[in-house]
């Protein structure tokens, strides 16, 4: 098993389960056939991932392993504590309403917004946002699990700059359908979400859950979800997670 940390795993709020539930019968409407969507549940946003080895009752990060060549090993008594502590930001992520033509004044991985509002990564359908304030404050709040020995997945190298708040639609048939169908498709869905009204997705404490899971989907009848302040989280049961 493996550990992540995720947002709006679960019930949801009515305004952002019905965003979700229009673009993926848009996607289906679009793919038919092709594309499957996962249950409305199942759709979360990814916080960080807190992925790991346990070797005697500690934990090393594999990101840092991986990433930065360095051992270390996460903390889980210090990390539950701040999770549940007052230093957890509150923000919201704009998804969708994100025009072709206008300068939202940032950009993601190199890209204006309408073209990362969504996607089709190798098999996933993606819809993406950012904190509506234009801040960094979820880059910045991933970074700030490094003084837990956690680094997150996209911070590779110390300057980049993860702010993306992603969320996956549902899985793609892509031996079904040709490259020029997929482009065509993440055109239309861009056009659709830049002029349908957006949601706001609002990040806090209360939204977090900590997803102990076998699949990477996070299916719900093979994962096992945690709100922050759940008393059964204990540092003993973390650890039980990576088993």
């Amino acid at each position: 098993m493996q550990t992540t940390l995720v947002s709006h795993y679960g019930e949801k709020p009515e305004d952002v389960a019905l965003y979700v539930k229009r673009c993926q019968d848009k996607l289906k409407t679009l793919l038919p056939y092709v594309f499957t969507p996962y249950e409305l549940a199942q759709v979360h946003g990814t916080i960080i991932g807190l992925e790991g080895c346990q070797t005697n009752n500690q934990i090393e990060n594999m990101n840092f392993r991986e990433y930065r060549k360095e051992i270390r090993l996460i903390q889980p008594s210090q990390l539950l504590a701040f999770l549940r502590s007052s230093g957890i930001p509150s923000f919201d992520v704009q998804i969708g309403g994100y025009a072709e033509t206008t300068n939202y004044g940032f950009h993601s991985q190199g890209k204006h917004p309408y073209l990362r509002s969504f996607s089709i990564q190798g098999l996933i359908a993606v819809a993406m946002g950012w904190p509506a304030d234009g801040s960094n404050v979820l880059d910045d709040f991933r970074r700030s699990f490094n003084q837990f020995n956690v680094l997150h997945k996209w911070h590779k190298n110390e300057s980049d700059i993860d702010n993306d708040f992603f969320l996956v639609l549902g899985q793609i048939d892509r031996e079904s359908v040709t490259d020029a169908r997929i482009a065509d498709v993440e055109s239309r869905m861009r056009q659709y979400m830049a002029n349908t009204r957006p949601v706001t997705v609002t990040v806090n404490q209360t939204s977090l859950q900590l997803i102990c899971y076998l699949d990477t989907q996070l299916p719900l009848n093979t994962s096992r979800a945690y709100a922050v302040n759940d008393s059964e989280l204990t540092s003993d049961r973390f650890l039980q997670c990576y088993d």
